[in-house]
């Protein structure tokens, strides 16, 4: 174990070298997706949320044209990846309970990191809670759907393919982990009106999600652990749900 925290910030090899152009392409799937998924709604005048619920509510039809969208955002950067998921995937369930174990307390640290360092930052962003209707839990719900889709695309794109590029020097290492989560975060704060707060949130999210990267590389450890991450935020939807339909 000391070996791996030593050698995770050396320079390696990485596993696949993109040109340019092929670099660009995940970069521009996923600047396609958040266009589609929230420049055209507006563009259709499709609000948020729904009038008088306190910004909670969203649309069906917003969530109709958004939900899709990281599948078929996986779908094309998958094609790129040169089939590096199923290679990974086959060490990766050689002990794959024991796996499985270490990316729910990996989560459960950066839960803990995040509650301590980022509550305060969240505070500011989100504001006191407000009140949940029957028609918030529906759109938390179906909203929920999403991000239990983005681990896959989102992990690839940012904590692979393009932090893969920068691994031949210590200074090109460090250079990636600023790059690649930079994008991570902007992938992310749309959603926020593009706070700045949630920028550096994101950004320091997304670091952490990296240096699981650098520990273990292998692409299902990020995967997992940022499920876990989005899981915690789909069942508070699905319960909150369960308790207001059967008041």
């Amino acid at each position: 174990m000391k070996n791996r925290f030593k050698q995770m910030f050396q320079p390696y090899q990485g596993e696949i070298k993109l040109s340019f152009w092929h670099l660009l392409f995940p970069i521009l799937i996923w600047g396609i997706v958040l266009f589609v998924g929230y420049t055209v709604p507006n563009m259709l005048h499709i609000p948020e949320s729904v009038p008088g619920s306190d910004g909670l509510e969203t649309p069906w039809l917003r969530l109709a044209l958004t939900l899709p969208l990281p599948l078929i955002a996986f779908y094309f950067i998958w094609k790129a990846s040169n089939g590096i998921m199923g290679r990974h995937w086959g060490a990766f369930k050689q002990h794959l309970w024991r796996n499985l174990a270490i990316t729910l307390l990996l989560f459960i640290g950066i839960q803990l990191i995040a509650y301590v360092i980022f509550k305060p930052l969240l505070n500011i962003v989100m504001g006191p809670a407000s009140a949940v209707t029957l028609n918030t839990s529906t759109s938390l719900l179906l909203g929920s759907l999403i991000p239990l889709t983005a681990p896959f695309s989102e992990e690839l794109t940012v904590h692979y393919l393009i932090s893969e590029q920068f691994t031949d020097t210590k200074a090109k290492l460090w250079l990636g982990i600023i790059v690649s989560n930079v994008l991570f975060a902007a992938l992310h704060v749309y959603a926020l009106n593009f706070s700045p707060y949630m920028l550096i949130f994101y950004f320091l999210l997304g670091m952490m999600f990296h240096f699981v990267s650098l520990y273990f590389k292998n692409i299902w450890f990020n995967i997992f652990v940022h499920f876990w991450w989005n899981l915690l935020g789909a069942l508070a939807g699905i319960i909150s749900f369960i308790i207001i339909l059967f008041q």
